[in-house]
């Protein structure tokens, strides 16, 4: 919570401890979409809501209930007080005097009298203050839902979807689901990392244009994302944190041709590597076929043990809402070069966009993807190129001449930031 003062933190740490569990948990996802300033933005938001309501709805409960004692009776005509006051006497003249000193049974009596009298004040004072939190959050959430509509709708695109699972991060507003698999320590799986299987089908000659840029010694790391079947395991969502997340899903497929989202992808990321090599670039692919098991981990392992100049991750998202369209990138929320890449990543996104004639979605930073939080150290870019639940979108990705025209594309943003 940098950014805030002492007196703020200590606020929002007394309302969070207010929160039932499961409405915390629901805060903290919510505020891990936002940088640091819409964060603090937020918190000051909730501090204002909650602090000004809690402070007069104790001072209201404080005056709502007076004691018996202190309710005055109403006044009496003087005629019936002093006929009263006669027989009082006489009837005291007639009485021996008791004692002013009140018995056991009439002390414990009164102070039972006493609790009776307070309890309700102190009840309605701890149900206000209930009902007031919960307002706060109702009205906080919805103030949120509100201004981050489609963001939040991405969020539970799909029925089965966690914030904190990368299989599901349509969460994260411009993203996309991602498919990784678990990072082990068998040899077998450390042997997929550093050495993907051979391909299972060799794409056609990929043309050259005679007006393609020189990037000669430009190292490219490209992960076409996702595999063809899902993985059980699980991985760590970022380093030093104890979120886990499925460590890869299969992706999408098309609302109309059914096309597999990992095989799509890979058909980009050949087709790429091909016109870049022929451009003079070195490119490594983290995979070269469907039939593989590998975690975005060991993915983002690849580009930073390669001192690679860009990581590019290729993906074409699904969710729920059919008018979602158009390109967006993602970069790494705590990367080193924040923000040179938010700067590089805006470049990337109008590119593509204008290559494949869609929405320019621009940049989003994102600590949803473990494949992109393993992998600050590099330049890395995750390019959603459309939206395979799109009608439009998926008639544009599936054709083979923007398979080609996102290659060359490729190739004219490399060259613009070698």
């Amino acid at each position: 919570m940098s950014g805030l003062n002492s007196s703020e933190k200590a606020r929002f740490e007394k309302f969070l401890a207010s929160l039932p569990p499961d409405r915390k948990k629901a805060l903290y996802e919510h505020f891990r979409q936002m940088d640091a300033e819409e964060r603090n933005e937020a918190i000051r938001k909730i501090l204002a809501k909650t602090a000004p309501k809690k402070k007069q709805e104790g001072k209201a409960g404080s005056k709502v209930q007076q004691r018996p004692s202190q309710q005055r009776p109403r006044p009496q005509s003087n005629a019936k007080t002093n006929e009263e006051g006669k027989a009082k006497t006489a009837v005291k003249a007639r009485t021996p005097a008791k004692s002013e000193t009140p018995s056991k049974a009439e002390i414990k009596k009164d102070s039972k009298q006493l609790k009776q009298t307070k309890r309700p004040n102190f009840n309605r004072i701890v149900n206000g203050l209930t009902v007031i939190v919960v307002l706060g959050c109702f009205m906080t959430l919805g103030l949120a839902y509100l201004t981050n509509k489609e963001e939040i709708n991405r969020l539970f695109a799909k029925p089965d979807t966690t914030v904190a699972t990368e299989s599901s991060e349509t969460s994260d507003p411009g993203e996309g689901k991602e498919t990784s698999s678990a990072s082990s320590g068998s040899s077998e799986e450390s042997k997929e990392t550093t050495d993907p299987a051979a391909p299972t089908a060799s794409p056609s000659p990929v043309p050259i244009k005679a007006d393609a840029p020189d990037l000669s010694n430009i190292k490219i790391v490209i992960d076409p994302m996702h595999q063809a079947e899902t993985s059980p395991n699980t991985e760590e969502l970022m380093p030093n944190k104890t979120a886990f997340k499925p460590a890869a899903t299969e992706g999408g497929k098309g609302v109309k041709t059914g096309v597999a989202e990992s095989s799509l992808m890979l058909d980009y990321a050949l087709t790429a590597k091909e016109y870049l090599e022929g451009c003079g670039a070195e490119v490594v692919l983290t995979r070269n076929t469907n039939d593989i098991d590998l975690s975005n981990q060991d993915r983002a392992k690849i580009a930073t043990s390669s001192n690679c100049d860009i990581y590019l991750r290729l993906e074409a998202r699904s969710v729920e809402d059919p008018e979602l369209t158009g390109v967006r990138v993602c970069i790494p929320e705590y990367g080193k070069s924040k923000t040179k890449d938010f700067a590089t990543g805006k470049d990337l996104s109008k590119i593509i966009a204008g290559a494949e004639n869609m929405e320019d979605g621009g940049v989003v930073t994102t600590m949803a993807y473990s494949g992109l939080n393993y992998a600050t150290s590099v330049h890395a870019f995750q390019l959603n190129l459309g939206f395979l639940s799109n009608e439009n979108d998926e008639t544009i990705l599936t054709d083979s001449g923007n398979i080609y025209n996102v290659a060359v594309s490729l190739a004219e943003f490399c060259d613009q930031i070698k």
